[in-house]
């Protein structure tokens, strides 16, 4: 039952007194009157239950988001889905909705914080697989569960996942040149006509994928900056020449993933999230009921598994290679945290590069264990690569009955004995 006019009336003009209920009014997502309408009165009646002012309300928003904790974040949201729960109950679902539509709308006005209300709560939610054993045997485990993927295909999907952490729907909207673009001169043909902008570091650059820009519908995935460790391009290579040979030439625009039965694009994600669940099982990851419980689609095994890892070895700074969170948010395309974070925290392709780059020798999951070389050993290792490079130079002068060598060739040897000086450094 509605209130009186008059109540209405004076609830809106003590709303209506505040610069942020005129701002949100102001903007597009109020289209008509009976809209506006309809907003000031179930946003007074959430105000009401909160005893706050639409500045008070926003300010804990702004402040829940700046938390590192995820529970400290979700303060509000709690608050908010218990109201709304108590609305349903006494006033029935539509007022319900209405109150959150219109919270999540000022919200967005305001801040660009918005609010998780519709979905179900963290504790309501089965949790997705997450590698709880010994941290030395993480890197060895997820070898494993790559290693029986069911195709190639399948494999390359899962380092993306691990190394990248794109969302399932940027995964399967990918292209070729998506993936190939930052590929370095000297690949096989596919990836030599890419333009190449890798930049170097001293654990080899990081290959950048595009993920689509965000469409008009809120459907859509939001795009944004996710990389890829080099990892995974030995693999990509492996399924590209795959393709070519079984179903020939394929331009850069073409989508990445592919039916390599039919040869066409996959337009579902449910084939990677089967191939993901028969990894772990044939792996000995997990047992059959755990894999495959009552209702499938509440497996702890899907893509969001890989997507985690990303976020969680992004964010780990034990080491020193943690990366901003704000930061990760971006890499992984999501919204960044705060209104602070969604004006001001806005970090370029080359900071972002680099951030990744510190945190590069953590997310690979087939790198070479790190161990200190003795002093014999290292000698050992690079004399020998001196006397392979001699032998080379003297077969290289061979060739030319001269005794001379040209000035390419001389350019070559010269950036092969720059290699092993800086071995030697």
């Amino acid at each position: 039952m509605r209130r009186p006019t008059a109540e209405r009336r004076q609830i809106d003009a003590r709303l209506l007194s505040f610069e942020s209920v005129k701002r949100w009014l102001g903007s597009e997502t109020i289209r008509s009157k009976n809209t506006r309408d309809c907003y000031l009165y179930h946003f007074g009646l959430l105000l009401d239950h909160l005893k706050v002012t639409p500045d008070e309300f926003m300010a804990e928003r702004i402040k829940d988001m700046s938390e590192q904790d995820y529970i400290a974040r979700t303060r509000m949201e709690l608050k908010v889905r218990g109201f709304k729960t108590e609305l349903e109950a006494t006033k029935g679902k539509y007022t319900a909705f209405q109150m959150v539509a219109a919270a999540c709308s000022f919200l967005k006005a305001n801040t660009g914080a918005r609010l998780n209300i519709n979905n179900p709560p963290p504790e309501a939610q089965r949790d997705v697989f997450e590698y709880e054993g010994d941290p030395a045997g993480e890197q060895g485990f997820w070898r494993n569960i790559v290693d029986h993927a069911p195709t190639i295909r399948d494999a390359v999907a899962f380092l993306i996942g691990l190394e990248a952490g794109p969302r399932d729907g940027s995964l399967l909207r990918m292209t070729v040149a998506d993936v190939t673009q930052e590929f370095r001169v000297g690949a096989p043909r596919e990836f030599q006509a890419m333009p190449s902008g890798a930049v170097d570091s001293p654990r080899g650059a990081p290959y950048k994928i595009t993920v689509p820009p965000p469409g008009e519908s809120h459907v859509k995935k939001r795009g944004g900056f996710n990389f890829i460790a080099e990892d995974a391009k030995a693999r990509i290579e492996t399924y590209l020449s795959l393709r070519r040979r079984r179903f020939g030439d394929y331009q850069p625009s073409d989508l990445f993933l592919i039916d390599l039965e039919t040869g066409q694009p996959l337009r579902y994600f449910d084939c990677i999230n089967d191939a993901l669940r028969k990894a772990f099982l044939d792996a000995g990851a997990l047992s059959h009921d755990q894999v495959y419980p009552p209702d499938v689609r509440m497996s702890p095994v899907r893509w969001y598994c890989l997507r985690k890892r990303a976020e969680t070895i992004l964010e780990d700074n034990r080491d020193g290679s943690g990366i901003a969170l704000n930061w990760v948010d971006v890499l992984l395309s999501h919204k960044p945290r705060g209104a602070q974070a969604s004006h001001y925290s806005r970090p370029t392709v080359p900071l972002l590069r680099d951030a990744y780059a510190k945190a590069m020798h953590r997310i690979m999951i087939y790198r070479e264990t790190r161990r200190e070389m003795s002093d014999d050993e290292f000698m050992t290792k690079f004399n020998k690569a001196w006397a392979m490079l001699g032998d080379k130079m003297a077969r290289e002068a061979e060739k030319i009955q001269s005794q001379t060598i040209s000035g390419r060739q001389m350019a070559r040897i010269l950036r092969e004995l720059m290699t092993v000086s800086k071995e030697a450094e």
